[in-house]
């Protein structure tokens, strides 16, 4: 399945292969069931997923990551930050 993606001008995503992220929360089946029923039928993914820049664990977005690949997707639009950082809140 090939899926579109939307982000902010000032953010840069990149496509990178799923098997290269590393997940670190269970998914809500339920959630999961309807993310996939939406982005199947919308043919778009409306946020990329965040993930660490050192480690490619995913911060934000493990529903999103499950969604596109059951749907059969090889490669997913990430958000790399540095979670390190000063400036990165938890």
């Amino acid at each position: 399945m090939t899926a579109l993606f939307y982000t902010p001008r000032h953010v840069k995503a990149q496509l990178v292969e799923l098997n290269k992220l590393l997940e670190h929360e269970e998914c809500d089946q339920f959630h999961l069931k309807e993310l996939i029923k939406e982005i199947a039928t919308d043919r778009i993914l409306k946020l990329a997923i965040v993930a660490d820049k050192d480690t490619n664990i995913i911060l934000d977005g493990e529903h999103r990551f499950n969604a596109l690949k059951k749907l059969g997707c090889k490669k997913i639009p990430v958000i790399y930050i540095d979670y390190n950082s000063p400036s990165i809140e938890v």
